[in-house]
């Protein structure tokens, strides 16, 4: 067999799905007497050290065969496809390897190669490589952190793709200016706004030029649907991201989910089925994608009250994780903790709070995961033992070089759903199941060095469980913690604006809520100013009202709506403690005007029931001070008093004991009850309805108590873990 005939064969083992096969007829070909002609001892080497990269761990074979592949090509003359094959595949070692220095100079040399041959016989083939290989130089410059480096390559692909009208070529550089734009951080959500447009036009066309070539139902019709579904996938997280939440349909679907993954999900049936050489092109496994739609479902549900569906949800999400670990070969993801319920499930029924006995523990034992409370305690840095983790935690160090790139996404959403099942087990006020599903998450990122820039992400949820079971100092350190990083201290991943906020609100809620001397001072310190638009921040030295809004006003809507909430609160504060009724006066006018706006967003725009019911709690004392929400001056409100609106409070609050009841939230229950004496005070209520309402209230008040301090004895030493990690 001649030396052409084995590297025909081989390639038609590679094609044919036989790599094994393919690496035997190549290291024939290499070991057969006689020298070899230099471009058949290229193309040999370069076709090796891809399958070896590829099928197998001998990355240090693969990486001689590939260089020797690259010094041989110094001898061709012309071979400007080759040369750029060679370069690609070293790419490739490269990335595997984590030598991006090594990897950005060998694909420099191929795209040197193009240009030299821009003139040749090969010239109509070139410019395929050129953004092949301009696409593998922005995923190896983002994988090391280096995003102007990776939008410079975008650029560059999309301009020789463009150029060469190469439309599938330019939308793979679309959607991956896309992506890079999301995780850009900062003022972005015009440009991210900007991408997705172009993104949707190079869709449309490269649809339009497909629709009428030959087996359009077949490799370009599965090209079409995933790019199309990838885009719809980058629309659904970024209006996540910035809080648009009004535009989408949560109401049920002709197959019984949320109407808004329904389009989704039709996408996914096509092509869940096809593989990478189908699809044309590879970003994520369809199960993963499903995954996405589905937290995206359960996240948005969870925020309008419908608890139960949204476990069903995250249910359905945990099933595609699997499903796409299972496809990649990978171990199926951790089982849930003895004592942890599988979703949510359905909200309690009015008059009780959660478990069995109304103090929010789930009957039987309760969660514990002491393997990741060992691994977790201490700080971020700490390895753990190996025995000490489930092994279906996907670590970096138990994935080959392989299974690291194509697990990570995975390992990122696991992160997700375990982060959305502590956040639903803690509404429900679960406690100890969500530090169990905080555990899990913690773990996953210390076994995953890759997964770091997720630590802020981590601290937030850390954060939300101390602040759940009443320990606010340690919320605090989480959740500014969190926000140190979101902005970019110490992160590779650079400032985060919407995160920054949110974690900024929720630090000065749990220094609110430790009710010290200077938690007034400090939390106006934690969110840098006052969030209104007439006054100027109280903090000394502190920036004005404008410059503040001027500052957030890249946040998201969720983040802005609630500094707005955390800057009324402050405001509250302010106003019980003035030293004269006119500053007493102006303080509560601020707070009203503050509460106001985020309300009417909460309400209207991010549709949060949490964030509305929190808004309409602090609204109360407004309500019943300085009349109805939107009044003119003087004068009472109708159905109030001369003093203010108590028929207004009285609304509120009974709002939002509905919007508890039906999250199954019994801290915010116990709250309204709290508040509602104010309400029956100012009603003029007898002592005898007083004194009901103030036992219903310190009943609820011991219940919630008992619910935190039952989740902390369950096991200590995980609750110390989770209040201490990362915080040393």
């Amino acid at each position: 067999m001649s030396e052409r005939d084995l590297l025909e064969l081989a390639a038609h083992f590679d094609r044919t799905g036989q790599p094994l096969h393919a690496i035997q007829c190549l290291l024939g070909l290499l070991g057969m007497e006689g020298k070899l002609l230099p471009d058949v001892e290229t193309r040999a080497r370069a076709r090796l050290g891809r399958l070896l990269v590829h099928h197998t761990h001998n990355l240090r074979q693969a990486k001689t065969h590939l260089q020797t592949a690259q010094q041989l090509c110094g001898r061709l003359r012309g071979m400007h496809c080759l040369k750029a094959e060679v370069a690609s595949s070293l790419g490739e070692l490269c990335r595997c390897m984590g030598d991006a220095d090594m990897g950005v100079a060998a694909l420099r040399q191929g795209l040197d190669a193009c240009a030299a041959g821009a003139a040749s016989s090969e010239r109509a083939a070139l410019p395929r490589w050129v953004a092949h290989l301009h696409m593998q130089l922005s995923d190896l410059h983002a994988a090391v952190g280096a995003d102007a480096d990776a939008q410079a390559s975008v650029a560059a692909g999309l301009e020789a793709a463009t150029k060469a009208e190469l439309l599938p070529e330019a939308l793979l550089f679309r959607l991956s200016a896309v992506q890079l734009s999301m995780l850009a951080g900062g003022d972005n959500a015009a440009r991210v706004t900007a991408a997705l447009r172009d993104a949707r036009a190079a869709a449309g066309a490269v649809a339009a030029a497909r629709a009428g070539e030959d087996g359009a139902a077949g490799a370009a019709h599965a090209f079409v649907l995933y790019s199309q579904l990838h885009l719809e996938l980058l629309q659904l997280i970024q209006n996540l991201a910035v809080g648009a939440i009004s535009e989408f349909d949560v109401s049920p679907g002709p197959g019984g989910g949320p109407a808004l993954i329904q389009g989704i999900d039709v996408l996914l049936s096509e092509v869940e089925d096809r593989g990478p050489g189908e699809l044309g092109y590879s970003w994520i496994p369809p199960p993963a994608m499903r995954c996405i739609a589905l937290l995206a479902a359960s996240e948005l549900l969870a925020a309008s009250g419908s608890v139960a569906e949204a476990g069903q949800q995250l249910d359905a999400a945990e099933s595609a994780l699997a499903s796409a670990r299972a496809s990649l070969g990978l171990p199926p993801p951790p089982q849930h903790h003895p004592g942890s319920s599988r979703s949510a499930g359905p909200p309690p029924p009015p008059g009780a709070d959660g478990g069995a006995d109304g103090t929010g523990i789930p009957t039987g034992q309760p969660s514990t995961d002491a393997a990741a409370a060992a691994a977790v305690a201490g700080t971020l840095d700490r390895v753990p033992r190996a025995d000490q983790l489930s092994a279906s935690l996907l670590g970096d160090d138990t994935l080959d070089h392989v299974e690291l790139w194509e697990a990570r996404p995975l390992a990122v959403l696991a992160l997700a759903v375990g982060g959305q099942r502590a956040q639903l087990a803690l509404l429900q006020g679960q406690y100890a199941v969500a530090r169990g599903h905080v555990l899990g998450c913690m773990a996953q990122l210390l076994v995953s060095p890759t997964l770091r820039p997720l630590a802020p992400h981590v601290h937030t949820l850390a954060g939300l469980y101390c602040h759940g079971v009443g320990q606010y100092t340690a919320a605090e350190g989480h959740f500014g913690a969190a926000q140190a990083l979101h902005e970019g201290v110490g992160s590779a991943t650079g400032r985060d604006v919407s995160a920054a906020a949110a974690a900024a609100a929720l630090r000065a809620c749990a220094l609110l809520a430790q009710d010290a001397p200077d938690s007034v001072s400090r939390a106006i310190e934690a969110i840098g100013g006052l969030q209104d638009a007439s006054s100027p921040s109280t903090a000394p030295g502190g920036p004005s009202a404008s410059a503040v809004l001027h500052t957030h006003a890249r946040a998201g809507r969720h983040a802005r709506c609630a500094l707005q909430l955390v800057s009324g609160l402050v405001r509250l504060r302010l106003a019980a403690s003035a030293t004269s009724a006119d500053a007493s006066a102006e303080q509560a006018r601020a707070a009203k005007l503050a509460l106001s706006k985020a309300l009417k967003v909460a309400h209207q725009t991010v549709r949060h029931h949490q964030l509305v019911t929190s808004v309409m709690l602090a609204m109360v004392p407004v309500q019943l001070r300085s009349g109805a929400v939107g009044g003119g001056g003087g004068g009472a409100a109708a159905g109030g008093t001369a003093g203010g609106d108590v028929a207004g409070a009285a609304q509120m609050l009974s709002s939002a004991d509905l919007l508890a009841r039906n999250n199954g939230d019994g801290a915010t229950r116990a709250a309204v009850k709290r508040a509602m004496l104010d309400v029956l005070a100012a009603q003029g209520a007898d002592e005898g309805t007083l004194a009901a309402a103030r036992t219903d209230a310190d009943a609820r008040a011991a219940k919630l108590a008992r619910a935190r301090e039952g989740a902390v004895a369950a096991d200590p030493r995980a609750h110390a873990a989770v209040m201490a990690w990362g915080l040393a």
